[in-house]
């Protein structure tokens, strides 16, 4: 997914709008941990932070806070997914 020539603000709405919705219907029905949760939220977020080229150190609330209120929207699975089941 990395390769596509898209801008990075491209890359979050396909991220956000395409590809984690499509990931909620196995995480949800299926039988799966929270640490593949865990781990999966880690692999979007160091996508996000090579697409945006963002330092180590932005903190994991930026990732996540409403685009309202200056972050990315991008859901937490290991909130998200809990609450769906």
């Amino acid at each position: 997914m990395g390769k596509a020539p898209l801008k990075p603000q491209q890359r979050l709405f396909f991220l956000r709008v395409h590809v984690l919705p499509g990931l909620y219907h196995e995480l949800v029905l299926g039988k799966r941990s929270k640490y593949l949760l865990v781990a999966v939220d880690r692999k979007v977020r160091a996508a996000v932070r090579r697409w945006a080229h963002l330092p180590h150190d932005v903190p994991q609330p930026l990732f996540h806070a409403h685009t309202e209120n200056g972050g990315l929207g991008i859901p937490e699975l290991l909130v998200e997914v809990p609450l769906m089941r």
